[in-house]
């Protein structure tokens, strides 16, 4: 029982974080900042409340898509896992079929990431 909601802080908290930052002024969480990114929407401006949480919502598709994989191999379903691997691997790279560098998350809901241009790397 703690286990249980010793996990359900920590992914409120891992929401929070990704939710907060991205919707904050700098557009960014912490590692996208280190490498001069932020997150925009389609008309470059700062994202709203509801595309930072579809954006977090949508972006933990491929743990379930890995769950899938992981059940299918330990229950000999190799068929689920196999399709389960290329749902995983056009998730990453949209580009297999296509699409720009964005993530599916950003086709999504209508966001893209950007180079800061308010920050100068050295």
């Amino acid at each position: 029982d703690d286990l249980i909601i010793l996990a359900i802080i920590l992914q409120l908290l891992g929401a929070g974080y990704f939710i907060a930052l991205q919707k904050a002024p700098q557009g960014a969480t912490i590692g996208k900042a280190i490498f001069a990114l932020k997150t925009l929407t389609k008309n470059n401006q700062l994202l709203t409340l509801k595309q930072s949480l579809s954006r977090y919502l949508i972006g933990l598709t491929p743990w379930f898509g890995k769950l899938v994989l992981i059940f299918s191999i330990i229950t000999n379903h190799y068929q689920i896992g196999f399709f389960s691997l290329i749902a995983i691997a056009l998730w990453y790279e949209p580009k297999l079929i296509g699409l720009s560098k964005k993530s599916v998350h950003d086709y999504l809901t209508g966001t893209k990431v950007v180079k800061n241009p308010d920050v100068t790397r050295r």
